[in-house]
């Protein structure tokens, strides 16, 4: 009978986890992939193992079993949360259908539509990088004398 139910369990995480890779994969902006990916993710991986438990039975399965559930339901909505406020902080576009619940809660870059990067990334772009030839050290440049406690000439 455990075996049956373990088989069932294994099958129905595995299934449940198909459908979270399918909606990460279908779904249409960062949040909602990011929501099929934990808590579909979570929920099959939880009874993938509870299967697991049930097939390898013994306290030592359990034990295990046990502290990888409780650390899936720590660890993911923190995780989860970090990164969907990073993506919202970051511009990340919106679904159009979906309500945009953090406006004037949380500051927000812009995405510029013509070349797809966030207004200060496209501000220091605009900043020209140095040439070698500027640089100290740079052939035909003097470098740079060195710092209290640095030797001169001495590699880093």
């Amino acid at each position: 009978m455990t075996e049956i139910l373990a088989a069932l369990l294994l099958v129905l995480g595995g299934a449940i986890s198909l459908i979270a890779a399918i909606g990460v994969a279908r779904l249409p902006d960062a949040f909602l992939r990011m929501h099929a990916a934990t808590k579909a993710g979570v929920v099959g991986a939880g009874l993938m193992l509870v299967g697991a438990g049930f097939a390898f039975g013994g306290g030592d399965a359990w034990l295990r079993v046990g502290l990888i559930v409780l650390f899936l339901l720590v660890t993911v909505p923190i995780s989860s949360h970090a990164l969907g406020r990073a993506a919202y902080i970051g511009g990340a576009p919106l679904w159009p259908g979906s309500k945009d619940a953090l406006a004037g809660v949380l500051p927000r870059q812009s995405i510029d539509e013509d070349d797809g990067l966030p207004v200060p990334a496209k501000q220091a772009a605009a900043i020209p990088a140095p040439t070698i030839g500027a640089m100290p050290g740079a052939p035909g440049r003097p470098a740079q004398p060195a710092g209290p406690g640095e030797a001169h000439g001495a590699a880093p």
